[in-house]
């Protein structure tokens, strides 16, 4: 499978299916660059009431010099939950290297907000060209047994007559993927059909999309959620499309060698997945935990 998916088994697992405010010129014209990214910034995620959320944009933009990248990472260790963390010890080449996790607690962007939040920033070392790599990324990506993830064909394309966008420094995929989410007590089976668009520079790398609304309904790649008690996916399908990522990866100034990691997702949970329950969101830091881990190791 030519998956070019990134980050592990959570970070854009979750992109398909669940799934930092710059002014400067430079941020403008890479976002401008990603038309997905554009889109989840500009317009954000539809909710099924109608509403819509944006995303926050990408903490670093390209061009800045280490006193400008160390800064504004440090308005997000500013907003770390527990133990203060400093710079220096965000940026140590460690396994075991504190990370950042938000999870509705962005206090900007969740006031009032609909649906949830996930934002991620941790710190690893190693080449962009790897991260990029889709070789390596596929390996990251199909850890999961428990998921299928299927790249759309151009035959599958075109019998919907549907034609990527052309995107320069970059590419569009249209990606489907199946989930069941809480492998320890399953009671629900998401999929949906994602756009997926990636672009590149030469000092980050880019990873946006969000459910796409033409599949709704499709007979083969519908966006659409079951229940699943005890593993069992029965019941009829509900429509499921409130969902939006992006990751961005970029050279760091100092030290030499570092890339920030940053993700960003905004999902709808319905009432009726859990009946209310904290249920995923409580698994969260221990799989961001993990993710990170695992994602340093390979690097």
């Amino acid at each position: 499978m030519r998956n070019p998916l990134r980050h592990g088994r959570s970070f854009l697992l979750t992109l398909g299916l669940l799934s930092f405010e710059l002014s400067t010129v430079s941020s403008a014209q890479a976002q401008a660059a990603n038309p997905e990214l554009d889109a989840l910034l500009t317009k954000g995620v539809q909710f099924a009431n109608g509403q819509f959320r944006k995303l926050r944009p990408p903490t670093l933009a390209d061009g800045l010099n280490a006193d400008a990248q160390k800064k504004a990472i440090e308005d997000v260790l500013a907003m770390k939950q527990g133990r203060p963390l400093t710079y220096a010890e965000f940026t140590v080449k460690n396994l075991n290297t504190p990370y950042v996790l938000l999870i509705d607690k962005d206090p900007k962007y969740d006031a009032n907000a609909p649906g949830h939040s996930i934002n991620v920033w941790f710190v690893v070392f190693g080449d962009l060209k790897t991260v990029s790599d889709p070789k390596f990324m596929r390996q990251q990506f199909q850890r999961d047994q428990s998921s299928r993830i299927d790249v759309l064909s151009d035959d599958d394309l075109k019998q919907r007559q549907i034609v990527p966008r052309t995107i320069p420094d970059g590419k569009e995929w249209l990606v489907h993927g199946t989930f069941k989410l809480l492998q320890t007590n399953v009671r629900v089976q998401v999929q949906g059909t994602t756009r997926v668009v990636e672009t590149t520079t030469k000092e980050s790398a880019i990873l946006a999309g969000q459910i796409d609304r033409r599949f709704d309904s499709d007979a083969k790649y519908p966006n659409e959620w079951r229940p699943a008690p005890s593993g069992v996916v029965g019941g009829p399908p509900t429509l499921y499309f409130s969902s939006g990522a992006y990751a961005k990866v970029t050279k760091l100034v100092n030290p030499a060698g570092a890339l920030l990691v940053e993700y960003h997702f905004v999902y709808d949970e319905p009432e009726a997945w859990f009946g209310g329950a904290n249920l995923l969101r409580s698994k969260l830091p221990q799989k961001t935990r993990d993710d990170v881990k695992d994602f340093r190791r390979a690097m």
